[in-house]
């Protein structure tokens, strides 16, 4: 392992222990009202240096970058046809830009201007179906309500730290039109934070454990089991549900 990569990897271990401090109840609260700005900037410089990082990469084949997960969303009508969809945390917009390829249109989010930048540059020619973003979804106070049908995390929610969530899921909520579906990918198990945080916004219908493959960092990629949530942005007539099933893990 580089230089570069340990440095990157010690720092994310701060960067998280930081997050996770000032989460704690009494005077670290107080604190973290003061640190949560700078802890903010360091976030922001700490994406921006992974995907330097994988700048040399070759993006890949774009149907190896898919998870199946989705691949059957798309194939079973979950996803309309002409559906405006978000891509959040899309790294340099692999999923994005096969979603674009299969007529939608897609917004490809993430906070590393570098990881947009890369997006626009290996996927500029599906212009104007896919749009590439950089912004904070855990932060931002962009206007978009209503405008998705469909929503895609695989790797942007459960890097989160926990005082971040409220304000992801309050936008998310926000961007999303009544009944449009939300595919979440999580490393955190089923019975985690998700069902507690998402149902009063989002009806879970179904869920299921997945091989998390994580898109940056050194090869071979770091592997982790995690939980698949197909959600559907609830109306004003939406009763809770919860289904879950057990299934063979898949990578993603």
């Amino acid at each position: 392992m580089g230089m570069k990569r340990i440095a990157l990897d010690w720092g994310d271990r701060v960067r998280r222990s930081a997050w996770r401090l000032i989460a704690l109840p009494g005077p670290f609260r107080w604190l973290g009202r003061h640190l949560e700005p700078v802890l903010r900037t360091f976030d922001e410089r700490y994406w921006e240096r992974q995907w330097v990082v994988e700048r040399s990469r070759d993006p890949g084949v774009l149907a190896d970058a898919v998870p199946d997960q989705l691949k059957t969303a798309v194939a079973d009508g979950c996803i309309a046809p002409g559906s405006q969809c978000i891509d959040v945390g899309t790294g340099r917009g692999q999923v994005a830009a096969w979603l674009a390829e299969q007529g939608f249109d897609v917004l490809a989010a993430d906070i590393s201007e570098e990881a947009t930048r890369l997006g626009s540059l290996h996927f500029g020619h599906l212009t104007p179906r896919l749009e590439f973003r950089t912004l904070d979804v855990s932060q931002t106070t962009e206007e978009m309500e209503g405008r998705f049908d469909f929503l895609f995390d695989r790797g942007c929610y459960h890097v989160l730290p926990v005082l971040q969530r409220e304000v992801y899921l309050a936008n998310l909520t926000s961007w999303a039109r009544p009944g449009a579906k939300f595919l979440l990918f999580s490393r955190r198990g089923p019975d985690a934070d998700v069902p507690s945080l998402f149902s009063p916004s989002f009806e879970i219908v179904h869920s299921e454990p997945i091989l998390y493959v994580r898109s940056t960092g050194p090869y071979p990629r770091l592997r982790a089991t995690g939980t698949a949530f197909r959600m559907i942005r609830r109306g004003r007539e939406s009763a809770p549900t919860v289904q879950e099933s057990v299934e063979t893990p898949s990578a993603t």
